[in-house]
């Protein structure tokens, strides 16, 4: 194939060049508001053709990122149901799921009509690369690298875009500012506007690069760069999201919920005041004048405007924490389409390798800071009455698990074998156990608490009370405390409410085996299934894995009752997710070529750490 000689540098400013990194400056180039203010970068009648002739990031029907984002989602699912390898009819079927047209279309004729915003334009659809004639040398496999690399550039126009209607038409807007303290809005927005310089000037050199050639050369060391040195301002705000939450709940309904609480509590002053009947009151008045509260009648206004599509105000918080994690997928599809043993496939595993250690980086932070309110959220709850009391609150502990079990035991009297079932609820820490009788909804006095190097599990038929089989003892196993708080052994024979919290409260803990043991099933790793997400589920304990949609992960065992334990591919990250917010990849070529594809990336990312 005879290579395109390299394009001249523009002799004018690309329709970027005049973006400075100042916030003043940064939406020069934008629309605004109300939309106008659109200006095409103008080109030399004697220039040669560049992909910003035919592309540009100042589109009126830019797709926010949400858009973009669910759409790409769904591509992703859909894809996962082919079942031929890579070839032209596959990339065929793949720009087909994007809105594209056939490979095959002549040319002059546009690959596919526009349907709306939603749309994210191809690289092989611009008329400069139709007109080339190279894509009848490109390989399919060489193909969708260009895609993916030229989708890097799409998406993040597309980001931008949510960024701007975000800054622009919520942060900038005076009226929203005027129902907010200072405090209250630094929380809310956080850093987002260093987020979106840097979004602004990654834009700008990706823009620069692809327009050095029509057959892009790269762009994962641009994007290698930028995690170095400025993706750090994600971890700042992905470390925010959490008080961000709590701020606009707050805003939006329970601040106003306390003062009219506070006011009516106020206004009675008598010791036998129905406080839970004022507080349910309050609330119901809360709930009426919510209509009243300023905050929420401008964001309501603020979100139904067009430049939002309908899109609620908390979607474009979330934007910068997709993002993140995006370009990591992004990256890891160049990967796959890179040849091995290049300088390509070298400068994309670093890439991968340095977003990886931001979104690392992040989730760290965040699960950081939730440990520890978590920890001081439970010391608050627990009353060691006449045991000494144990320290909770410390750096290097963590919650793993916690949940009420019931504690089987034989009734008082001596002539009844009935088995007496006695609520208790657990607190099973990184290094430590505490078991406790509930008070009320949110006090627990502690029975009794160990190390958790001194426990073990073993299936109920061992354990106390084994002579008195029946139904009661279904999803019962016994919990052996090597040493107590009192320096003695003890076991307690407990009853899990459901099968999988079983197996999960024994999973937590060494295990006296038991080759009887068939109520879940165990696969090899080598023939465990696979699955991919297709509903979002967030980790609600230690133990479960939060998914997104279209992650792909290996079954590692399964209950009768929906739920799986399993590994995510993209990072190995093992726990419990239900089985009803995934669908399992039935097709065996699909199924290995994601193993291989994985396998790929972490030998890529080996030699990268070994170097």
């Amino acid at each position: 194939m005879k290579p395109l000689p390299p394009n001249p540098e523009p002799s004018g400013p690309s329709c970027l060049s005049r973006h400075s990194s100042t916030d003043a400056d940064v939406r020069d180039d934008w629309v605004t508001v109300d939309g106008e203010g659109v200006e095409e970068p103008q080109e030399q009648a004697d220039s040669p053709r560049r992909i910003s002739s035919d592309w540009g990031p100042l589109r009126l029907d830019e797709p926010l990122y949400q858009i973009y984002q669910a759409k790409s989602i769904k591509e992703a699912i859909q894809l996962q149901s082919i079942s031929r390898s890579a070839s032209r009819a596959t990339v065929d079927l793949h720009m087909r799921l994007r809105g594209g047209g056939s490979l095959g279309a002549p040319k002059g004729q546009s690959f596919r009509a526009r349907n709306g915003p939603a749309e994210v334009t191809l690289w092989q659809e611009l008329p400069v690369v139709r007109d080339s004639g190279i894509l009848e040398r490109l390989s399919p496999e060489e193909l969708q690298r260009q895609e993916s690399m030229f989708e890097v550039l799409t998406s993040e126009a597309s980001y931008l875009h949510s960024l701007n209607v975000l800054t622009d038409h919520f942060l900038m807007c005076r009226d929203l500012d005027d129902t907010l303290v200072i405090h209250d809005k630094k929380t809310l927005f956080s850093n987002i506007l260093h987020v979106y310089e840097v979004s602004q000037r990654f834009l700008k050199d990706l823009l620069s690069r692809i327009d050095e050639n029509i057959l892009i050369t790269d762009v994962c060391d641009i994007i290698h760069q930028y995690a170095l040195y400025d993706f750090s301002v994600y971890i700042d705000y992905i470390r925010n999201q959490g008080y961000q939450e709590r701020a606009y709940s707050s805003l939006v309904f329970h601040r106003w919920l306390f003062w009219v609480y506070m006011d009516r509590f106020n206004r009675k002053k008598r010791p036998n005041s129905d406080v839970y009947g004022t507080y349910r009151s309050a609330n119901k008045e809360a709930r009426q004048r919510q209509t009243n509260n300023p905050f929420a009648l401008v964001m309501r206004r603020l979100e139904e405007s067009p430049l939002c599509r309908r899109l609620p105000f908390s979607s474009f918080l979330l934007l910068p924490f997709q993002r993140i994690t995006r370009i990591k997928i992004l990256v890891q599809n160049i990967l796959k389409r890179t040849k091995e043993g290049t300088r390509e496939e070298n400068t994309a595993s670093r890439a991968l390798t340095s977003v990886s250690e931001i979104i690392k980086e992040s989730n760290t932070q965040v699960g950081q800071m939730k440990q520890m309110e978590e920890l001081i959220q439970v010391n608050n709850t627990l009353e060691f009455n006449t045991l000494k009391a144990v320290p909770i609150v410390s750096k290097a502990r963590f919650l793993e698990k916690r949940g009420e079990l019931y504690e089987l035991s034989k009734g008082a009297s001596l002539f009844s074998s009935r088995l007496k079932l006695t609520p208790i609820y657990l607190f099973l820490f990184n290094d430590l156990l505490i078991i406790t009788c509930k008070k009320s909804s949110e006090r627990y006095m502690v029975t009794d608490h160990t190390h958790r190097s001194l426990v073990q599990v073993k299936p109920a038929g061992f354990g106390a009370g084994a002579e008195d089989p029946g139904p009661k003892l279904e999803h019962s196993f016994c919990l052996l405390l090597l040493e107590n708080h009192r320096g003695l052994a003890c076991e307690h024979l407990l009853k899990a409410p459901s099968e999988s919290d079983m197996h999960r409260w024994m999973a937590a803990f060494p295990s006296l085996n038991d080759p009887n043991r068939k109520e879940e099933v165990v696969y090899e790793d080598w023939d465990c299934p696979q699955v991919q997400c297709v509903e979002q589920y967030v980790a609600q304990q230690a133990d479960e894995l939060t998914m997104e949609p279209a992650d792909i992960i290996n079954v590692l065992c399964k209950t009768h009752e929906g739920w799986n334990k399993g590994m995510r591919l993209s990072d190995g990250e093992k726990g419990w997710f239900p089985s009803k917010s995934v669908v399992e990849i039935t097709n065996e070529h699909r199924r290995r070529r994601n193993l291989r594809e994985q396998y790929r990336i972490a030998q890529a990312a080996a030699k990268v750490t070994k170097n």
